[in-house]
């Protein structure tokens, strides 16, 4: 059975005070509001469309709207994907999903957030230390043993992802910087009294 899934924005009881948007999840014939933590004043919320109104706002809190529709996405985008891949398990309910969703989304919640950046930058790092080695003539056969992957054929395909990106062109630039850097040269050369670099 397929989820409902909305955006609802519950009304500060202060007056003048913004309003927190939820997650209204349906499952089942049952309901579940999860809150997120994205903030809103009710002129700024359309209820008919379920979206944000960015009509007389001024620049700077157009670009405050604008991030929080970025965030809004992302969070949706994230849910759907994890109702996707319950729904492969077969039949889950409301209850599950909000507690599966609550503990691994970006809703807020720092520590996921933090272990969510830990594992991008680990992997990012993971990427850099392939190009660079490859592109400083490493074989391959060490660069997989030093990644710990199981066989060369898997570090091959791992490189072979990385193409022509980004990633690539930043580590060519950092790998010139480092090729012409006056303190790499010194510690190359062993001398004793080059001052540290941090």
């Amino acid at each position: 059975m397929a989820t409902s899934v909305k955006f609802k924005l519950i009304s500060s009881r202060v007056k003048g005070k913004e309003g927190v948007i939820c997650l209204q999840l349906i499952h089942n014939r049952k309901m579940k509001l999860i809150r997120t933590r994205f903030h809103l004043f009710p002129a700024e919320w359309d209820n008919q469309k379920e979206i944000i109104c960015f009509d007389n706002v001024d620049l700077e809190r157009q670009s405050h709207l604008q991030s929080i529709k970025s965030g809004m996405e992302a969070e949706l985008k994230q849910l759907v994907e994890l109702i996707r891949l319950l729904e492969q398990k077969s039949e889950y309910s409301v209850e599950e999903l909000s507690s599966l969703y609550t503990n691994n989304s970006l809703n807020g919640y720092f520590f996921t957030f933090t272990d969510y950046t830990v594992k991008c930058l680990k992997e990012e790092n993971r990427y850099k230390t392939a190009t660079l080695a490859l592109r400083k003539g490493i074989p391959v056969e060490v660069i997989s043993e030093s990644m710990g992957h199981e066989n060369e054929n898997t570090t091959r395909i791992y490189l072979a992802s990385l193409g022509q990106s980004v990633v690539d062109m930043a580590n060519a630039e950092l790998i010139h910087l480092f090729d012409n850097s006056d303190y790499y040269k010194a510690v190359e050369s062993n001398e004793k009294n080059y001052p540290a670099k941090i």
